[in-house]
C-alpha cells in the first residue's frame, strides 16, 4: 500500500491512474457503475441513504458529493437547531435550499461550519456587515447565498453539467439489507422536483430568467 501511495503521487505505473480519481479509473477500465462519487468527487463519511436532505444536498452540490456545501446533518443527526426526521422527505428541499445558502455565508466569512451552525441569519448578517460597511438585513443576506448558488449552477451547466448529473451514485440507489437503514432509498427524483422549484430552476435545473432579474445576475443568463 505505501509504495502504490508513492506511486501515484509520482504518477508511475498504476498510481498514474489513480491519480485520476476513482470515475476516470473506473471508466477506464469498463466500469463506471464501481465510482462512489458525484460529478467526479467521492462520497464523503456519511451515507446518504441514512439521512434524505444529505442526499439530496449531495446531487444538487455543484462540487460534486460534498457535505459542506450543505450541513443537513445539523438539523437530521444533530439536532441543531432543532432535529427533523432524517428518513423523511417532507420540507427536505427546503431545508437544503436554506442550508446550502448558509453554507455559502459561512464560507464568504470563511467560518468553521462545526461551530458556525450555531449561528442563524441575525448574527451573520452582522457580521458580513462588519467586514464589508454593507448593512445587510437577514433576507439580504440569504440572498447572497442564492445569489452565489445560481452562479454556480450557470457555470456548470456552461461546462456541461445537466440535470442527469444529480444523482447519487449506482451503489448508493439501492437499499441496505440489514442495519437502521435496511431497505431505506432516498426519493432523489420527487425532491429533485420540488428542489428545483423552489430554488427558481426550470425542469432541467437552469436558473430562470426570472430569478437572474431577482438576483440581478441576468448578464450571465
Amino acid at each position: 500500500l505505501k509504495g502504490l501511495i508513492i506511486e501515484t503521487a509520482y504518477r508511475k505505473g498504476y498510481g498514474n491512474d489513480l491519480a485520476e480519481g476513482s470515475l476516470r479509473l473506473a471508466r477506464k477500465y469498463g466500469a463506471p457503475e464501481a465510482s462512489v462519487s458525484i460529478k467526479g468527487l467521492e462520497v464523503p463519511a456519511y451515507d446518504p441513504r441514512g439521512a434524505f436532505g444529505l442526499a439530496l444536498s449531495y446531487a444538487t452540490s455543484y462540487r460534486g458529493a460534498c457535505h459542506l456545501r450543505s450541513w443537513t446533518i445539523a438539523f437530521e443527526v444533530i439536532g441543531v437547531p432543532h432535529l427533523v426526521n432524517r428518513f423523511s422527505s417532507f420540507e427536505k428541499p427546503s431545508l437544503v435550499k436554506y442550508t446550502q445558502d448558509l453554507a455559502a455565508i459561512y464560507d464568504c466569512l470563511v467560518m468553521c461550519k462545526h461551530f458556525a451552525i450555531e449561528f442563524d441569519e441575525e448574527p451573520l448578517s452582522a457580521m458580513l456587515s462588519a467586514v464589508t460597511g454593507v448593512e445587510f438585513s437577514k433576507e439580504e443576506l440569504l440572498m447572497v447565498g442564492e445569489r452565489l448558488w445560481a452562479i454556480a449552477r450557470l457555470f456548470n451547466i456552461r461546462e456541461g453539467f445537466t440535470r442527469k448529473d444529480d444523482v447519487l451514485p449506482p451503489k448508493l440507489r439501492k437499499p441496505l439489507d440489514k442495519g437502521p437503514i435496511a431497505g431505506r432509498i432516498p426519493p432523489l427524483d420527487e425532491m429533485i422536483k420540488e428542489y428545483y422549484a423552489i430554488r427558481g430552476w426550470d425542469s432541467e435545473g437552469i436558473p430562470t430568467k426570472k430569478l437572474l432579474d431577482k438576483l440581478e445576475l441576468r448578464c450571465y443568463a
